[in-house]
């Protein structure tokens, strides 16, 4: 009897010693879900505008705001802007409470390559506080081509 309590025992100490990996691991994955979906939409919103913006123009200070302002908070003024900036991004929880679920900063980077091609670059940090090591960040780069000349 003693031997079975204690593998029991045994047992649900290993099973309670994965939590904490679990809980560490789904909150990655939301990180990860999260950037991947904000870079979609700079870059996205980006794209559209070199469409009807002049190209002088728009790779020297062309700016997108976040969509889904109700989701983000402060996301309804919230702009990304060429050809640098750094900005920090509050993901609301999906109740009436307000209160931010995940913060994201991140940073827009541009460099115009020849006369047609502007290539970005946003990183993505997790967190409001603290350092920005490169190794930390995720990365997503993208190039816009100039279609008219």
């Amino acid at each position: 009897m003693a031997l079975a309590i204690l593998i029991v025992a045994v047992g649900l100490l290993a099973v309670f010693g994965l939590f904490p990996s679990g809980l560490a691991a789904g909150n990655q994955v939301t990180f990860e879900t999260r950037a991947g979906l904000l870079a979609d939409d700079i870059f996205d919103g980006l794209r559209a505008r070199a469409l009807i913006m002049d190209w002088g123009t728009f790779s020297s200070s062309a700016s997108v705001t976040v969509s889904a302002p109700n989701l983000w908070q402060g996301g309804a003024g919230m702009t990304m802007s060429l050809p640098n900036s750094t900005e920090t991004l509050n993901f609301l929880s999906a109740d009436s409470l307000n209160i931010p679920e995940l913060t994201l900063r991140a940073r827009l980077e541009s460099a115009t390559v020849g006369t047609r091609i502007l290539r970005l670059k946003l990183s993505v940090w997790p967190g409001e506080h603290g350092a920005t090591p490169e190794d930390k960040a995720m990365h997503f780069f993208t190039e816009i081509y100039r279609h008219a000349m």
